[in-house]
């Protein structure tokens, strides 16, 4: 969250960043991430990249690479494909095998394995 109190960053929604710095700025440090839809699991989040209301600079960044910014449109302007793509990964997900002792590792970069395999 930079952007809240550094160098104003024109990619996030002013107002919302405005609205950000005033919760930030008290004792309260839980920020609901999606305030558009927050009890509604749904597209709202690649709707709210478009529009600059992120908390997050990666989240913005999204929309630095021509192939993450169209994955950002489709997915804001498709609820019924992202919501068919989000259980997919949960599926995918829920079959990961967790590697405990030896068998696993916790890497040093996420992208690559330790030993550089």
């Amino acid at each position: 969250m930079d952007h809240l109190f550094g160098e104003a960053d024109l990619t996030f929604n002013a107002t919302y960043t405005a609205e950000l710095r005033k919760l930030c700025d008290t004792d309260s440090t839980l920020v609901n991430q999606n305030p558009m839809d927050p009890n509604h699991l749904s597209n709202q989040y690649y709707k709210n990249v478009q529009s600059g209301n992120t908390l997050y600079t990666s989240d913005q960044a999204l929309l630095n690479n021509s192939a993450t910014a169209a994955k950002v449109a489709y997915f804001a302007a498709n609820p019924t494909a992202w919501m068919a793509h989000f259980a997919g990964s949960l599926v995918k997900m829920g079959s990961i095998q967790v590697l405990t002792g030896s068998a696993g590792e916790i890497r040093k970069f996420c992208n690559v394995t330790n030993s550089g395999n």
